[in-house]
């Protein structure tokens, strides 16, 4: 979902610089990055044992949520292409998941914004599984969710772990540069620049396909 479906990684370093802030923590643009792909829980384990610090993990990670979320409702947008390119799955009848290392208020806030109710056959958050990426768990769940095998799926990613995830759960992997250059993400089945560049990967594909998976 986030730097794949919607431009929220923006919205993210704003929400962690402001919480991470409170507890006296600078963040760079450049650790930022090296966040990416992670959860808000292992994110802040890192930190308060980074920085010793003895705090309540559940609650610093709905205050950060939180901050998230307040920027969601006014300014997240779609990626460029991401809505004719769901449409256009929909009218193949090609069964879509979600499967998103944030927690489910995130994901479902992303959602309202996209305005595509009712065209993910399966939507997971952090809190369905209990390995969150790059442990292949997520994937092998959506696939199964969708009924299909993970090798009939088809899996777009913009960071590494998310990846790492796919391919060790067996799924082609399609990489979108959203977020990084094409040789971070190189271990890609294959690396794409835009959902226009996907969809004409894909759309040759699908021409005879009956219900597959992404």
């Amino acid at each position: 979902m986030d730097g794949v479906l919607v431009d929220s990684e923006p919205l993210h370093q704003r929400a962690w610089k402001q919480t991470l802030g409170e507890l006296g923590i600078p963040l760079t643009d450049e650790q930022f990055r090296k966040l990416m792909g992670k959860t808000t829980h292992q994110i802040f384990s890192l930190y308060f044992e980074k920085h010793d610090i003895q705090a309540d993990l559940e609650y610093w990670s709905f205050k950060k949520d939180e901050a998230y979320r307040a920027l969601v409702h006014r300014e997240l947008q779609p990626l460029d292409g991401v809505v004719p390119f769901v449409m256009y799955l929909n009218s193949r009848k090609i069964r879509i998941a979600v499967a998103s290392s944030a927690v489910r208020l995130n994901v479902q806030a992303a959602l309202d914004c996209l305005r595509l109710e009712g065209m993910f056959q399966a939507v997971l958050s952090v809190e369905d599984i209990l390995h969150p990426k790059p442990d292949p768990e997520i994937y092998l769940t959506a696939a199964a969710q969708l009924g299909l095998a993970p090798v009939d799926c088809v899996v777009i990613e913009d960071s590494l772990p998310g990846i790492q995830s796919a391919r060790q759960a067996g799924a082609f992997v399609v990489g979108i540069t959203s977020n990084f250059p094409a040789e971070t993400l190189a271990i890609a089945d294959r690396v794409c620049a835009s959902f226009q560049e996907i969809h004409e990967f894909l759309q040759p594909r699908l021409l005879f396909s009956g219900s597959e998976g992404v």
